[in-house]
Parts: structure tokens; C-alpha cells; sequence
């Protein structure tokens, strides 16, 4: 859940025949749905994890494919897209939320113990 003024924002994966699909929802205080917006639409591509961040004045939208990519894009408090999803080939984390630093940058960490490596995925404003 992420503070979009006065609401929450929520984003989660529904079954969509044999895919995943990534779905947007934007919420009053008690509850109600304000906008729900499905925003892939991708039935060869299985969506596994998905995380939502502020993002300076919207939200940044992580989601990671079943390919190991990961798509980053910033959306707005309506759910609409603002910029083309950028690919990176970084995994999100499968239990943690994306951290926001102070100046706003988003983040998570990334570790592999095969080769104990730590490394710190930021992505910048």
C-alpha cells in the first residue's frame, strides 16, 4: 500500500486464463475503490512479483516477469502509464518492499549466495 494524498494505492497479480496480470487499484480511506485498472495485458507473459513505490510526484510501478526480467515504470495516481516500462535484469525481492530513501530515490537489495554478493538496485528520480 503506498499514501497517494488523501488515498492508498495497491497494486497486486490476478489469474488471467493461464497468465498473471498486474492490476492497480486506488482506494478511499475506508475502503472503497475509487479506480481499478488492469495495467498488462500480456497472456504469454507470467507476472511474479509486483511492488509499488512513491515516486516524486507518482508512483513507481516494479514488476518482475517469469523470465527473471524486471519492469520499471512510473505511473500516475489514476494508474495511467507515464513513461514506456524500462527493463532491467535485476530480481525484485519476493517478500520485501521497495525502500524509499530521503531524496526520493527508490530501492531494494539483491543477494546471491553463490557468489555472496549485496547488491544495491537504486533507481533514481
Amino acid at each position: 500500500m503506498v499514501p497517494v494524498g488523501p488515498n492508498v494505492a495497491v497494486v497486486f497479480l490476478t489469474r488471467d486464463g493461464e497468465s498473471q496480470d498486474v492490476v492497480y487499484m486506488l482506494l478511499e480511506e475506508d475502503g472503497r475503490v475509487l479506480r481499478a485498472v488492469k495495467l498488462t495485458d500480456t497472456p504469454k507473459i507470467d507476472e511474479q512479483v509486483v511492488r509499488l513505490a512513491p515516486f516524486g510526484e507518482h508512483l513507481l510501478l516494479a514488476w518482475q516477469e517469469s523470465e527473471g526480467v524486471t519492469k520499471l515504470a512510473v505511473i500516475d495516481a489514476r494508474g495511467r502509464f507515464r513513461n514506456r516500462p524500462a527493463t532491467i535484469k535485476e530480481p525484485l525481492p519476493q517478500n520485501d518492499d521497495l525502500v524509499l530513501f530521503p531524496n526520493g530515490d527508490v530501492g531494494w537489495l539483491v543477494g546471491k549466495t553463490g557468489d555472496r554478493q549485496l547488491r544495491l538496485v537504486r533507481v533514481c528520480r
